[in-house]
Formats: C-alpha cells, sequence, structure tokens
C-alpha cells in the first residue's frame, strides 16, 4: 500500500526554504549577537568593550586573540598593525578589572605572553583577586618576566600560603626568577607548613634555584 506524503506548502519550494533559514539566521542575530567579531580589529574591540558579558567572552574566543598573544604568534593569521595591536592590549587590560571570573582569567593568560611594560601592574593586582584561579594565572604570568617592584615580589610570597594548590605552585615558579633573599626565607616557611607532596617538592626546588641564582649575583 502506498503511502502519499503531503509537503507543507510553506516548505514546498527552495525559495521558501530560504526564507526560512533566513528567518532563524535573523533570530540567532537577535538572541546572540557578535557585535562586530567579523570586522576586523575595530569589531573585536568594540566586543571587548561591550556591555554583555557573554559578548565579552565570545570575543575573548577569537581567532584573532588566540593567533597573536601566544609565545609563537602565527604570523599569516596575526596581521594586525603595531597600532592596532596596541589598542587591542588596551582592551586587554581593561579586562582585567572584568566582574566575570573567567573573563578576567583569559584576559591575563592572554596578556602574559605580551612584552608590554603595561601590562605589569594590572596583572599584578590579580595576584590579590578574590578568584583563586585568576590568582593562579596572575602569578604565573611572572614566571618568565623579570619583576623591578619590591611590592609584587612580596604579593607573590604571601600566595605561598594560599588556600588554593594552583595558587602556591604558580607562586613558587615565579619567585624562582623574581625571588631575594627575603623570598628564600618565605619559601622555606612555606615548605615546613605545606601539607602537599606535589607542592612541598617543588617548594624545596625553588629553594634550590633561587638559592643558586642569587649566589651567582655576589661578587
Amino acid at each position: 500500500m502506498s503511502r502519499t506524503v503531503r509537503m507543507n506548502p510553506i516548505l514546498s519550494s527552495s525559495s521558501n526554504l530560504q526564507l526560512v533559514g533566513s528567518c532563524w539566521l535573523l533570530l540567532l542575530s537577535v538572541l546572540y549577537p557578535t557585535d562586530g567579531l567579523c570586522q576586523g580589529v575595530e569589531g573585536l574591540i568594540n566586543a571587548l568593550k561591550d556591555k554583555r558579558p557573554h559578548v565579552r567572552g565570545s570575543a575573548l574566543e577569537s581567532k584573532m586573540i588566540v593567533s597573536c598573544y601566544t609565545h609563537d604568534p602565527d604570523e599569516e593569521t596575526c596581521t594586525m598593525s603595531k597600532e592596532e595591536f596596541d589598542r587591542l592590549t588596551l582592551a586587554l587590560i581593561e579586562l582585567l578589572r572584568d566582574p566575570v571570573d573567567q573573563n578576567r582569567e583569559r584576559a591575563v593568560r592572554y596578556l602574559s605572553e605580551s612584552t608590554d611594560a603595561r601590562t605589569i601592574g594590572p596583572i599584578a593586582r590579580l595576584l590579590r583577586d578574590s578568584n583563586a584561579s585568576v590568582r593562579a594565572a596572575a602569578a604565573e604570568a611572572f614566571i618568565h618576566t623579570a619583576l623591578s617592584g619590591e611590592a609584587i615580589v612580596r604579593d607573590l610570597e604571601a600566595l605561598l600560603l594560599d588556600k588554593d594548590k594552583r595558587v602556591r605552585k604558580s607562586a613558587s615558579m615565579a619567585l624562582i626568577l623574581n625571588g631575594t633573599q627575603r623570598s628564600l626565607d618565605a619559601l622555606e616557611n612555606a615548605y615546613h607548613r605545606e601539607t602537599d607532596p606535589e607542592v612541598k617538592k617543588l617548594l624545596k626546588e625553588t629553594v634550590t634555584q633561587l638559592d643558586r641564582r642569587l649566589n651567582r649575583k655576589r661578587p
């Protein structure tokens, strides 16, 4: 027995199908606006400054940012000018004050790949952030960045006793390059108080490496 399939007249032609598809795209653009993410650097910067958290979050996932703020930038993808890169860096620095924890953390991780000295102070302020992931990312940013400010080093020393294991590990590694003689005392104190075997081992290694670095500097 054959069955007759009746087509919905609204969907019976290719033009009507295209119309339905266009309506869906329009609806999606209203519900989830990209605010210029496809409009180059200018659109991306505008999205990073948008009042809506989900727009800023989407902008932080942009391929343009991912390809430019990395240890080994992709020259084919990261094609912006120096002026554009500077403006984008300033927009990311502003995001270090974002009320969304995840946005602050992402901004820190991107900026940690920058050699722009303007990033140091704003990132250092996040060593006292209320969110542990943000504190860990901020401390991690100074693992390969030499510091001249004693206040930042002291904040890193304070994080050796942080409640979060990730923060303690990042702070310890950052002190290998930036620690002082005073830091050795802080590290040894943290070592005796530490209960996590992994962190305890790292603290011991940090003391050894920092002591070796400081001794090399002595006449």
